[in-house]
């Protein structure tokens, strides 16, 4: 009986290890950050359904240079968007005017824009393959 739960738990760690070795990795490339401005704030959505509302993977980074490269491992293959902007103040919200034009740096995947409101998710949407993907972001 020993012989079976010890088979049994290789044979489920093999599985958990076979499936995060072949998750890939996503690189961002964050370029025109205002330097020593608040720390950046990266989310990254897997779904349109989620976009903006609950992001698959958080990160937040210094800004101590005009650009510096990010990297999410175990990433699973799959449709995926990025939104960030630069905390200036420390409050974690992206500070807004009236008209909701953000006051604050802020960047999408694929340079996402709209000249009316937040980029969609088509407008953002790119995809990691199993080898993981590079992209870059550039502060509005």
């Amino acid at each position: 009986m020993k012989h079976l739960t010890l088979k049994a738990a290789l044979t489920c760690s093999t599985l958990v290890f076979a499936s995060i070795s072949s998750a890939a990795t996503l690189t961002l490339n964050l370029e025109n950050i205002q330097v020593n401005n608040g720390e950046i704030r990266i989310a990254v959505f897997n779904s349109a359904q989620t976009f903006t509302k609950k992001a698959s993977h958080v990160m937040g980074v210094a800004s101590l240079k005009e650009s510096v490269s990010v990297t999410f491992d175990n990433i699973p293959v799959g449709e995926y968007a990025v939104m960030l902007f630069q905390d200036a103040n420390g409050n974690e919200d992206l500070d807004t005017n009236l008209l909701g034009i953000p006051n604050e740096p802020w960047g999408a995947s694929l340079n996402g824009t709209r000249v009316f409101g937040a980029p969609k998710w088509a407008d953002v949407m790119f995809e990691v393959p199993e080898d993981g993907t590079q992209i870059t972001v550039s502060m509005n």
